[in-house]
């Protein structure tokens, strides 16, 4: 294959300061097959041509990386160095050391690469300081597991438990799974049942409770397994923590406090519906769709014809009938609208102002007479990305390429190089193509 050459131009002077109390954000690009690492002021910290892939492994400053020559994954630093060889399968960051799996077996290294729990397992979930949960035999098959705790310096011992399903992650020292009949509860960090199997499911716990299923219906459980919701709901979803919940039911939808399962508001009508849209909570009606916020109360209503909404920081996109060409648009945190594009996301606040994701492509209109629809079909291709401010105004656009990484950037592409753009349109770092 033909050596990708590489020539870099670093805009210096507009990168910001170090900072000398915090390490520097650290950004993946990947272009024509190959992943380059950088920081937020500039700097190149492995250059193209050696990993083919390379992904965080959580906030342990560690990488697992894919070598370009090809093979499997092993643990870098973010200079490139390599910590293990590249021979696994899977890597895991567990907020304290990695899990690994090589061979169809699972084992435990510490983040200097140093194996402290031998790979014999076939799957093993962290609990934390605990240790960890683990089988031995096949969890994928219709026979329940023995379940094993092994603590991190592999002594290992047998629960007395079998489990048909899980032990899933654990969230606030308690991990959900169901025992050899099928029941469902929640085990501790040493392979115990903290609360019993008596549920048709369960979920994880947040801030104290959690949701779980009885042949009744879903509702919410505190941590002594007692139900603070009572097991009436057709459905019971969870947002983001401090978001109510979501209890629906047939032909309504409850607002539900995830502190005491207390019912907030309650909507009902023709088609209802909710779920969560950003820092608010779309809910349709009686063909009226609206945002609401944590008390129930109406913070944004559609207009007709409008089938999406989403909201962030005060400013919410908007997305009318798909039979527009171009049917998004947005409403600024001062309630003022703005414009219309083929599709919008949000980029994020950057030095107090909002900034958009747009795109534009080339369309094709079909026309269903007799149905009395009209649809414009995206020609392949076509499509390029650009970033709007929160007035409207293109700040920068032509991108064949353009995402949030979920920090200060954006990384961007074009068809003559790669690199990291803030959202305000400023370029970081481009790194230029060349055969």
């Amino acid at each position: 294959m033909t050596l990708i050459l590489w020539a870099l131009m670093l805009l210096a002077a507009l990168c910001p300061a170090a900072r000398a109390e915090q390490a520097p954000d650290i950004y993946v690009l990947t272009t024509n097959g190959s992943a380059v690492l950088a920081d937020e002021a500039g700097n190149i910290l492995v250059w193209p041509g050696t990993y083919a892939e390379i992904t965080p492994l959580g906030d342990s400053a560690l990488y697992a990386a894919r070598p370009l020559a090809g093979g499997g994954l092993g643990v870098i630093r973010a200079d490139g160095q390599a910590v293990t060889g590249f021979d696994y399968a899977a890597l895991e960051y567990d907020g304290r050391h990695i899990i690994f799996t090589r061979d169809g077996r699972s084992g435990v290294m510490d983040l200097a690469g140093n194996i402290l729990i031998e790979p014999v397992y076939t799957r093993l979930v962290s609990a934390g300081k605990a240790g960890y949960l683990a089988f031995r035999t096949n969890p994928l098959d219709d026979t329940p597991d023995a379940l094993w705790h092994v603590a991190e310096d592999g002594e290992e011992r047998m629960t007395g438990v079998k489990l048909s399903y899980g032990p899933l992650a654990m969230s606030e020292g308690l991990a959900e799974a169901a025992d050899a009949s099928g029941r469902w509860g929640w085990l501790d960090g040493e392979g115990r049942w903290a609360i019993g199997p008596g549920f048709a499911w369960c979920g994880p716990f947040t801030e104290g409770t959690a949701c779980a299923a009885a042949e009744e219906g879903f509702g919410l459980i505190d941590r002594s397994g007692e139900w603070i919701a009572a097991p009436a709901y057709v459905r019971l979803e969870r947002g983001a923590p401090g978001q109510p919940l979501l209890g629906f039911e047939d032909g309504a939808v409850s607002l539900v406090s995830g502190a005491d399962g207390a019912v907030i508001a309650r909507f009902a009508g023709a088609d209802v519906s909710a779920d969560y849209a950003g820092g608010l909570i779309r809910v349709t009606s009686d063909g009226r769709m609206r945002l609401v916020d944590a008390r129930g109360e109406t913070a944004f209503e559609a207009e007709e014809g409008t089938v999406g909404l989403w909201e962030q920081d005060g400013c919410v996109l908007i997305r009318r009938a798909f039979s527009e060409e171009k049917p998004c648009s947005f409403v600024d945190a001062e309630g003022v609208s703005h414009g219309s594009w083929q599709d919008l996301a949000f980029a994020g606040l950057y030095e107090g102002r909002m900034y958009f994701l747009f795109s534009e492509y080339g369309t094709t209109r079909s026309e269903y007479p007799a149905q009395g629809l009209v649809f414009y079909d995206e020609v392949l291709g076509t499509r390029r990305y650009g970033i709007l401010n929160d007035e409207g105004d293109v700040v920068a656009g032509g991108f064949i390429s353009l995402k949030r990484t979920g920090r200060a950037l954006l990384t961007a592409e074009t068809e003559a190089w790669i690199g990291l753009i803030r959202p305000d349109g400023t370029v970081i770092i481009r790194l230029e193509k060349a055969e």
